[in-house]
């Protein structure tokens, strides 16, 4: 994998595939450049896509305190590794990820792609957030990798029982070598993982949400709401999709929205 630094001197793994005018593809929790893989094959038609690999993911470095500002801060440089404009794609938190970044570095972008983003859109929801943000960096902080995870998969709606088929998985032992980055996901989301209302509003490029049928009913809540306060959006759901969806179908929106904007 390539690598660029970015403004703090830490290093981000990426990779390049296809042609076309170029998109960054952010994912989500406990993933890395790989997840992206069949998407990236999609739309490498169509763009160059380059996918990379979080910090503290991966080949790419980490730095010793966190904050999100260096995630974005991240996408810019890969952003400027180009003389034009980008898209951006962000899959789950890394769609949280990515709107940040829209109201930190919008002039380098030409639209946003936004795959339900994992704000909370109710009270409840707010509550049981702040308290399993704090569960989890505590099990962090002892550094207990298994119940930090399995804590995890918990929180977004896994049941016990899958938590406990994927244990045996090979994905599983994947998924600890990076779950300290598990704090830093809670961390984009903000200090309750509310919808952040005043920075969706300040975005000022043309931004695409969207949202699996099949998904849970909060993802597809904050996903309409996103879609009231971001001017310039457009939303659509996916019949029969989950929070996963397939990499065809996900292609051919991400691919017709780009052709929206260049007609």
């Amino acid at each position: 994998m390539k690598k660029v630094i970015s403004r703090d001197g830490t290093e981000i793994a990426y990779e390049i595939i296809g042609s076309g005018e170029p998109l960054i593809v952010a994912g989500g929790a406990l993933s890395d450049h790989s997840a992206a893989a069949e998407l990236s094959k999609v739309l490498s038609k169509y763009f160059s896509v380059i996918s990379y690999d979080r910090r503290g993911r991966g080949e790419s470095g980490d730095s010793f305190i966190y904050e999100p500002l260096r995630e974005i801060e991240d996408i810019e440089a890969l952003a400027r590794l180009f003389e034009e404009e980008v898209f951006l794609y962000g899959h789950s938190s890394g769609a949280a990820l990515v709107l940040r970044a829209c109201t930190y570095y919008g002039d380098l972008v030409k639209g946003a792609i936004l795959y339900e983003p994992p704000f909370n859109s109710d009270a409840k929801a707010t509550e049981f957030f702040v308290k399993s943000k704090e569960d989890l960096k505590k099990l962090i902080l002892n550094k207990d990798a298994d119940a930090a995870v399995s804590h995890f998969l918990s929180f977004i709606g896994l049941p016990e029982v899958k938590i406990a088929e994927s244990k045996n998985s090979l994905e599983w032992e994947k998924m600890l070598k990076i779950y300290h980055t598990l704090e830093y996901e809670m961390e984009i989301l903000g200090k309750n993982g509310e919808i952040p209302v005043s920075l969706a509003r300040k975005i000022n490029i043309p931004t695409l949400i969207l949202y699996g049928e099949k998904s849970l009913d909060s993802l597809a809540a904050t996903a309409i709401k996103l879609s009231e306060l971001i001017p310039d959006s457009v939303l659509k759901s996916f019949q029969g999709q989950y929070h996963n969806p397939h990499p065809e179908i996900l292609g051919k929106e991400i691919i017709d929205f780009k052709d929206s904007l260049t007609v």
